[in-house]
């Protein structure tokens, strides 16, 4: 067992790759170092730093994080212990470039993480460790990407402190989703209410514009406001102070 208050100072930990800084919050941001304080290219990580780095003879564990992209066994080989990946979902399900924005979409209220090894199948690799971590209600993506990286670093400081990566294989039916779509943002009425506020609020910092969809017609909304539960007219919309207010399964959302 290594000691938590030494993990800092005696493990040489390599470039945490992400394809975007949101996935990489405060909680496990001192493995990825940076080239003049700003974040580079994962590829160009990859590419450069990660081979004169994984070369060191100190360099034990590879860890990427949200990488979509296949890490070649080449570059999985430098590591001496193990080369993994931290995934936001529970493997098998919702493999992929985007598992966060699916569980949202599903309605789900819990969002895995798994702690995998690397290997040629994107996601596929046998599982270190798991668990599952609670979505608040109405919780932007950035909050949902620091729960679930904080999640996610413990599972991997607790491998490394007991220096044990375990492969068991991943059971259940697999999943697989790609980057949404334009039809992956239309948000249908005849959901429940807190489903579609809590789809769109987690994943109202794409840019993207979603479509409520009623009845044949669809109209654009960019964020949701608010929602209350009680009897609605599905798909029936009106004005409000707060901006467009729309009948759900079981309530109102508002949204502008």
């Amino acid at each position: 067992m290594i000691p938590s208050s030494e993990l800092r100072s005696s493990l040489e930990f390599p470039y945490l790759a992400s394809r975007r800084p949101a996935c990489c919050p405060l909680a496990i941001s001192w493995w990825w170092r940076v080239s003049a304080g700003a974040f580079r290219p994962a590829y160009v990580v990859l590419q450069s730093a990660l081979h004169s780095t994984c070369t060191r003879p100190g360099c034990r564990v590879i860890v990427v994080a949200c990488f979509s992209r296949r890490i070649p066994a080449g570059v999985r080989g430098l590591a001496k212990r193990a080369a993994l990946n931290l995934h936001p979902s529970r493997l098998p399900g919702y493999r992929g470039p985007a598992p966060l924005f699916w569980q949202l979409r599903a309605g789900l209220r819990f969002a895995g993480v798994s702690l995998h090894h690397l290997t040629d199948e994107l996601d596929g690799g046998g599982l270190v460790s798991q668990c599952m971590v609670s979505m608040p209600e109405g919780a932007g993506a950035r909050e949902l990407d620091t729960l679930v990286s904080a999640a996610g670093s413990t599972l991997l400081m607790d491998a490394i402190a007991r220096n044990e990566f375990e492969c068991s294989p991943q059971v259940g039916e697999p999943s697989q989703q790609g980057w949404p779509g334009a039809a992956d943002w239309r948000v249908p009425c005849e959901w429940q209410v807190q489903r579609a506020f809590n789809f769109m609020r987690g994943t109202d910092d794409w840019g993207s514009v979603f479509s409520l969809v009623a009845s044949g017609r669809q109209v654009p909304a960019r964020k949701a406001v608010s929602y209350r539960l009680g009897r609605a007219e599905t798909g029936v919309m009106r004005e409000v102070d707060a901006g467009l207010e729309v009948g759900f399964a079981d309530g109102w959302l508002t949204v502008i």
